[in-house]
């Protein structure tokens, strides 16, 4: 049996342990988040290297009394991509994984206007050579078209897994009420994340019977907003997570006016909106139209943040007619989805490739 070693900080690890407490091939390592292993900022080119190069080593550290097959990492800057480049291009036998978050669809969002960061960048660094035993892999369907149409460098290095749910995070949704539509923005209530024009939205149809709630924390270093058109503001530190969970369920619909960055980053706003059964109200983009081509619609889709300010009341207007479509299709999304079924899946497919190379 493979053996996993799993690094990650403290508060990770706990949420972790609990829900693999019937597999025994895991162990468990307390570690630093890179932001803690430099003094500087980790988009300086000199501080984020030193960074990379230090979270490395301790991934060497762990993993030196044994015979390493694979690396995963969950999650990467340009400088722990660079760093991995450098030292296992000739470790073919070591397979390099990166899971594409939230770094590139940011750094599209915001880019430093400095010549000397920019060309240590994600942005920068995606259009180098990669060798063939480090991929990255994207978390929803979309990506993989978006990033190629950028980097068709990459071709050969990006893979696709649809981003699992856990069946014990997912709920079978409540009875609708057109009378009484709650719509909720959840997440981090950022302007990337498209909380200016959710607020925009609900300033102009909030009433007795639409009304919008913010389920996440204010953006550090936003300025005091008016937020007397949410019957739930944002909240000034992180909601906890069975509030969170309860407070999404109490939704009808998830309204996402999420940024062009969102062609790089698979939303877990999104999934928590899949997982407790609520359709989407959300920026047409690569990602989301690939998962309504493969699974149907789970919402509706606005042509840009504009249209979805102008059109909102129309778009409230089809909620009722397409509820039971969208929870369908919901559905099935959950099931592909669910990680039980992605772990037979993926086992069935190495199999078959297996066989197929004999």
């Amino acid at each position: 049996m493979h053996k996993i070693l799993f690094a990650a900080n403290g508060e990770h690890i706990e949420n972790l342990k609990g829900r693999l407490t019937d597999i025994d091939n895991v162990s468990f390592h307390s570690i630093l988040q890179m932001k803690y292993l430099t003094k500087g900022s980790l988009h300086n080119p000199i501080f984020g290297t030193l960074a990379a190069r230090k979270a490395i080593k301790t991934c060497e550290r762990l993993a030196k009394d044994h015979v390493v097959e694979s690396y995963c990492f969950l999650g990467f800057n340009s400088f722990l991509l660079l760093n991995l480049m450098k030292l296992y291009k000739h470790e073919v036998e070591i397979d390099i994984n990166l899971i594409l978050h939230n770094d590139l669809s940011a750094n599209f969002d915001w880019r430093s206007k400095n010549p000397f960061v920019k060309a240590f960048d994600l942005r920068t660094s995606l259009t180098l050579n990669m060798p063939n035993n480090l991929n990255i892999v994207v978390l929803e369907l979309g990506i993989r078209e978006s990033l190629l149409e950028i980097y068709p460098n990459l071709k050969k290095n990006i893979r696709l897994l649809e981003h699992p749910i856990l069946a014990s995070d997912c709920n079978a949704g409540k009875p609708f009420d057109q009378a009484n539509i709650k719509i909720g923005f959840v997440g981090h209530c950022s302007k990337n994340k498209g909380f200016n024009t959710f607020l925009d939205i609900a300033k102009r149809y909030q009433s007795n019977v639409v009304t919008f709630y913010a389920i996440g924390q204010k953006e550090s270093g936003s300025s005091d907003d008016n937020f007397d058109a949410l019957e739930r503001a944002p909240s000034l530190s992180s909601v906890p997570r069975d509030e969170y969970v309860k407070l999404v369920a109490d939704m009808d619909i998830i309204c996402l006016p999420v940024s062009t960055g969102y062609n790089f980053v698979a939303s877990g706003s999104v999934l928590d909106a899949i997982s407790n059964a609520k359709p989407v109200f959300i920026l047409n983009n690569n990602s989301y139209r690939a998962m309504q081509d493969k699974y149907g619609e789970i919402g509706i889709l606005f042509d840009n943040k504009e249209n979805m300010l102008e059109t909102f009341s129309s778009a409230i207007a089809k909620v009722s007619s397409n509820m039971a479509l969208w929870q369908k299709n919901i559905q099935n999304i959950k099931l592909a989805r669910t990680a039980e079924n992605i772990e037979f899946s993926l086992k069935s497919r190495y199999r078959s490739e297996k066989a197929n190379s004999l």
